[in-house]
């Protein structure tokens, strides 16, 4: 069984969702921000996620201007920025998981009806084998 229909469901939701449209570079970044506990710099994010510091201060400043995150600088190093969450950021982070959720649950919905389509079939097939001899 593919997860492709459920992929293909699941960024449909997310393009009719009426939110913008995040770049794939801006998604990986946000998840990440969003999913980590540490505090997210600039820098720290160009070495975990291995992009280059312009890649991620571009993507960064797109996202501040959704206000799904923010950038401070720090007091105590005024040239290390700071990255945070931000609460409409949190509200597109439930609404992707929300997404995400219903995805996974029509694709074992379609892997349970496989399935038992499979178990009828094998049955019809138990059946003829059983009628010929």
């Amino acid at each position: 069984m593919s997860y492709l229909p459920s992929i293909k469901w699941f960024l449909s939701e997310l393009i009719s969702n009426d939110q913008p449209d995040l770049t794939n570079k801006q998604m990986c970044i946000f998840l990440y921000v969003y999913d980590t506990k540490k505090i997210c710099t600039v820098k720290s994010l160009t070495e975990e996620l291995k992009l280059s510091k312009d890649v991620v201060s571009r993507c960064v400043s797109r996202l501040e201007e959704l206000d799904f995150l923010s950038k401070l600088k720090n007091p105590k190093d005024r040239r290390v920025i700071i990255v945070e969450k931000t609460f409409t950021g949190l509200c597109f982070a439930n609404t992707l998981v929300s997404s995400l959720d219903k995805a996974i649950e029509k694709y074992h919905t379609m892997l349970w009806h496989s399935e038992i389509e499979r178990s009828q079939l094998l049955k019809q097939l138990d059946g003829n084998i059983l009628c010929t001899h």
